[in-house]
């Protein structure tokens, strides 16, 4: 009876690491697709034009009220417009995925012709997200992204656009999973981006300091504004807009 019992736990056991290991290789599988459905799309469109629809943009750039443009990552493809703010029109120029680099580089194709008076720039996360698989080029992918921010506001400011600058959202605490493609010298990047971008406040370029408004206490994304791992909620939006609509005001 003891050998019987001995066996049936060895089957179980036996049974439930097939069962982890299928469900392991599912995700991986799952991950490995999504990582090669991105792949895919940056090499068939690089950057991104085709994702948004500018037909309108002739009618946007006549409104009479003032233009205000967000344009980024998926962070700011995700901003919600705020409620009814007189005065103020709302463009959304994000695109899930994008670099800063990405970004500044489809700037004048997405954003100049919309002759913006406001531009809200969200960008920086995945170009340091890279740091993870990339280590070795972490100084230089520092570098590039802090030269596309520096662009960005260029391009805005010969637009004839006033900056407000976000400092980068942070990520929530990253599970088992995440950190197959995270590291702490993500955060560390993170970290300095930020301080660069705190840096660039001037006339005509405003500071929204989102890594303060949405971290808990560690510096990560506190979980009540936390949509997933990288991404806000609509809590957390809540918040960037009480905030974004003050700057605002102070514009009028």
């Amino acid at each position: 009876m003891q050998t019987d019992n001995r066996l049936v736990w060895v089957l179980a056991f036996l049974l439930l690491a097939l069962l982890l290991s299928a469900l392991a290789n599912l995700y991986f599988i799952r991950l490995g697709r999504h990582f090669f459905r991105e792949f895919s799309l940056t090499r068939l469109d690089p950057l991104g034009i085709a994702q948004i629809d500018t037909a309108e943009d002739a009618h946007l750039a006549a409104a009479p009220e003032k233009r205000v443009v967000f344009v980024g990552d998926s962070r700011a493809a995700a901003w919600p417009a705020p409620g009814a703010l007189p005065g103020f029109v709302f463009i959304n120029r994000g695109v899930n995925g994008h670099t800063a680099v990405q970004t500044q580089q489809r700037f004048d194709q997405h954003v100049t012709p919309l002759q913006p008076h406001i531009v809200v720039i969200q960008v920086g996360i995945n170009d340091l997200h890279s740091i993870a698989v990339l280590a070795d080029e972490k100084a230089a992918i520092i570098r590039t992204c802090q030269e596309s921010i520096q662009a960005l506001i260029a391009q805005s400011r010969v637009a004839g656009a006033t900056v407000i600058l976000t400092t980068i959202v942070p990520a929530e605490a990253p599970t088992l999973a995440d950190r197959l493609v995270w590291s702490d010298e993500v955060e560390t990047a993170v970290a300095a981006i930020n301080t660069f971008i705190r840096a660039q406040q001037a006339d005509g370029v405003v500071i929204l300091d989102a890594h303060k408004l949405l971290a808990d206490e560690n510096g990560r994304l506190a979980q009540p504004y936390a949509a997933d791992f990288l991404h806000v909620n609509e809590h957390g939006y809540a918040i960037l807009n009480e905030a974004l609509v003050q700057l605002l005001q102070q514009m009028q």
